[in-house]
């Protein structure tokens, strides 16, 4: 019996209420369950109280019950972990930060969502509570007014998730400096200036947190990828010295390696080349493509007090890819 039924089935008989229900290590605050109280029994008779709500597995509920019982667990499972922490996330517009910013606001934070500025960012986070300051992070100013606006709207800043990244594909000798400065730009250099504006802000956090996105190609390449696979690589890097430099002030940095994810960045050449996708998923020991909550999920985690004792390090988010890459 799937965990979520066979939670709703113990529960169901009972009368009354509850207000904090454990399932495995964790604690699900304000679920209620309502019930008709218990009938004394007749006498010589043996009663059964019979539940007012009847519940359904999502494998066999009717198919228009569905998205309503999937929205249903995700929201009963949620455990406000990042209640009341406050969270700038790049890249947010699309693909892995907008999952994560949605994960990271149902969980409790108060989030600035930072990608370029247009109808994509305003349409992503339309009737949320999530605010967005719509700005490039390799403009030379952009550390300056991100920051201004988190400490404006959110009074400050304790988890900076740096997931803003473009991709190049060009031989080397084929690839012009702009096109090699422009990819570090952004990949790197932008993380790396967000970042040290931000340090006052996290030393002084009761939980600062530095999420930095690299990439599977960080630790492999392929063709064409040098600029990029050398930024994800310098993503590394920076993000080692930081937790290094930051530990003192209980203040952690890791990084994320994504594999193959269905992202903004991969789903146009996927479109037209659906072989290529097949290739990709066929590469990860799990044979499929990674989806952007996916990693969502594991920024979380590294967000959360879970993490708390975990820093200076890479966690591979890519269904078993980069056991083979290149195979």
């Amino acid at each position: 019996m799937p965990p979520f039924r066979r939670i709703c089935t113990q529960i169901a008989p009972q009368a009354g209420s509850i207000t904090s229900l454990s399932v495995g290590q964790q604690n699900i605050s304000q679920v209620l369950v309502s019930q008709q109280p218990p009938q004394p029994p007749l006498q010589g008779l043996r009663t059964a109280v019979q539940p007012t709500h009847k519940f359904f597995s999502i494998d066999t509920a009717p198919q228009s019950m569905i998205p309503s019982l999937q929205k249903q667990r995700r929201d009963f499972f949620l455990t406000q972990r990042l209640a009341g922490r406050r969270a700038i996330i790049t890249g947010a517009a699309s693909g892995i930060g907008l999952a994560t910013a949605h994960l990271f606001a149902r969980e409790g934070a108060k989030v600035l969502a930072v990608d370029l500025p247009g109808d994509r960012l305003d349409a992503a986070f339309k009737g949320t509570a999530i605010l967005t300051h719509g700005q490039s992070v390799a403009d030379m100013d952009a550390p300056d007014q991100i920051l201004e606006a988190a400490r404006t709207h959110l009074g400050g800043v304790d988890i900076l998730f740096n997931n803003a990244g473009i991709a190049t594909n060009s031989l080397v000798e084929r690839t012009s400096d702009e096109d090699w400065d422009r990819t570090l730009d952004v990949n790197l250099r932008a993380m790396f200036r967000l970042t040290r504006a931000a340090i006052p802000d996290l030393k002084t956090s009761q939980a600062g947190r530095v999420i930095n996105t690299a990439s599977v190609m960080a630790e492999g390449s392929g063709m064409g990828l040098s600029a990029y696979s050398a930024s994800k690589s310098g993503v590394q890097g920076f993000t080692r010295a930081l937790a290094i430099e930051l530990g003192k002030f209980g203040v952690t940095a890791n990084w994320l390696l994504p594999g193959a994810i269905r992202t903004g960045m991969t789903q146009g050449l996927w479109d037209q080349r659906p072989e290529i996708a097949d290739t990709w998923a066929n590469k990860a020991v799990l044979r499929r493509l990674g989806e952007p909550d996916d990693i969502a999920k594991v920024a979380l985690f590294l967000a959360s007090d879970d993490a708390g004792f975990i820093t200076g390090q890479g966690l591979s988010v890519d269904g078993g890819l980069s056991l083979r890459i290149g195979g």
